[in-house]
């Protein structure tokens, strides 16, 4: 059941019926290449290494966005 919590219509209630499967019939599954996934794997790594670089930095809260830029260009090899 569906509940509106909206100003207008805040009592009306609706039911909704869905049949769900394991996986669509229609769907065709992607086979990814190697160098794909090792694209993906880089970038998360890239992530992360930024995500570290934005802790250490969030200690010296009185550094500007100029300096903070920089810091993290530097860390990645820019």
């Amino acid at each position: 059941m569906l509940s509106n919590d909206s100003y207008k219509g805040l009592d009306m209630h609706a039911y909704v019926e869905v049949n769900v499967v394991a996986q669509a019939k229609n769907r065709q599954t992607i086979e990814y290449l190697k160098e794909d996934i090792k694209a993906i794997k880089e970038q998360n790594m890239l992530a992360a290494a930024l995500d570290m670089e934005e802790e250490e930095t969030d200690e010296d809260e009185d550094l500007d966005e100029d300096t903070e830029l920089r810091l993290k260009m530097k860390a990645l090899g820019l």
